[in-house]
């Protein structure tokens, strides 16, 4: 059965391509549905009752979608509390409000200071705008400020060195605008930070908050895909070369990695998935895969054209070899990512849907396309050397024979 198998998958050859290449054309337009989803909330189900005790308090009071500008004194000065790091808080908080999404701005300059005369309550900032105070201003300044517990070790630190202007944001529900709204946010958001870092180089400004937190994931994620992904290719291109020494192969088994990773990509697509920080690795676990797939048929293909078979036998001879090896392999790889389905994180089950749908594409483009390309494609096996073979077949021979002493 094998056997007729392998004669079908290489008689029908360009049959195979074309239905093939068909439909990872169909696969591959669902990537159009994909969007990066910088919601933190994926990462859990809806029905998670951790996720829902955080909704009603959220309900209750308000959302935590913030970006906080965290600024700190340097090594040589003592505090924040002198006219020019103050104006700076102050130019900042002003600022802040100018961000989108921005619904509050919570610093140490706009507290809301009460102060008692006589039956009077007076309410006003804590620290007057364009205010210039002497050390004796400054002095009280800092002691209210240190001894204020709404402001100690949430907006300033009571060594009185770093403080926050802390910007709070109004995010819309859907995941899909969400990302649109942060990356506006962050923009931004830096450009502001780097404003205020050349108007006063004096003081240290970092960024943190949910939003902020949500972007360095995406970006990351984004930044990792864009690197991880091209150097695998040029190390599987590399040691593919130098062990096979077949510019056909090398060619061959790159094709197939792309279309892997097409099919894989728009499969995550029709799934109703969106790209996340977990499941954007699975291009990279496909490839490794795929060229597992592809050098067990070459190196069955070349040893049989090495032993004097013709393209046709030995595609043939190859795929019989490996067809059982290769499909049990896939089959067993894509249940171990299929029972990612039993994690709680929703992220992970898509990786797993992602990457078992992407084995059985690579196992199938293998046997399908891959054929077709090595047999219309020129080639030219390498002649050993030595008839004791390949230096891989000597040491093969060698582990058989002392089998018992290396076990």
């Amino acid at each position: 059965m094998i056997k007729r198998l392998a004669q079908q998958l290489v008689d029908y050859r360009l049959l195979f391509f074309v239905l093939s290449l068909g439909f990872i054309a169909f696969a591959g337009f669902g990537a159009t549905k994909l969007w990066f989803e910088s919601d933190y909330e994926i990462f859990f189900s809806q029905e998670d009752p951790q996720l829902q005790a955080y909704k009603e308090i959220e309900n209750a009071y308000t959302k935590v979608d913030n970006v906080a500008f965290i600024i700190g004194v340097q090594s040589d000065t003592p505090d924040l509390f002198n006219n020019k790091h103050l104006q700076g808080i102050r130019w900042l908080t002003a600022q802040g409000w100018q961000l989108p999404r921005s619904i509050r701005v919570d610093s140490i300059s706009n507290f809301q200071h009460t102060v008692v005369e006589g039956d009077d309550l007076l309410v006003s900032d804590l620290v007057p705008e364009d205010a210039t105070l002497d050390a004796e201003g400054l002095a009280k300044l800092k002691s209210i400020a240190l001894s204020e517990p709404a402001l100690v070790n949430a907006i300033i630190s009571k060594d009185g060195r770093v403080s926050s202007v802390n910007v709070r944001l109004e995010m819309p529900e859907d995941s899909r605008e969400q990302g649109v709204e942060t990356l506006k946010v962050m923009t931004a958001a830096r450009a502001l930070q780097a404003e205020f870092e050349s108007m006063f180089p004096e003081l240290d400004v970092h960024m943190m908050g949910q939003v902020v937190v949500n972007h360095a994931f995406n970006e990351s994620s984004e930044r990792d895909a864009g690197t991880l992904v091209p150097v695998m290719f040029l190390v599987v291109i590399v040691l593919l070369a130098v062990f096979i020494r077949s510019f056909t192969a090398v060619l061959g088994t790159v094709i197939i990695i792309l279309l892997s990773i097409i099919a894989t990509v728009g499969v995550t697509g029709w799934y109703g998935y969106q790209v996340n920080q977990v499941n954007i690795s699975a291009p990279i676990i496909i490839l490794t895969l795929a060229v597992s797939d592809c050098v067990h048929v070459l190196m069955s293909y070349f040893a049989a054209m090495r032993r004097g078979g013709e393209k046709r036998a030995a595609m043939e001879e190859a795929l019989r070899i490996n067809i059982k090896p290769v499909f049990l392999t896939s089959l067993t790889t894509a249940i171990g990512f299929f029972s990612l389905n039993f994690s709680d994180s929703p992220p992970f089950r898509e990786l797993g849907n992602a990457v078992g749908t992407g084995v059985f594409a690579a196992m199938l483009w293998t046997l399908c396309v891959l054929p077709a390309i090595m047999m219309w494609l020129p080639t030219r096996p390498r002649k050993e050397v030595s008839e004791k073979g390949t230096v891989f077949e000597q040491f093969g021979r060698w582990v058989v024979k002392h089998n018992t002493v290396l076990f």
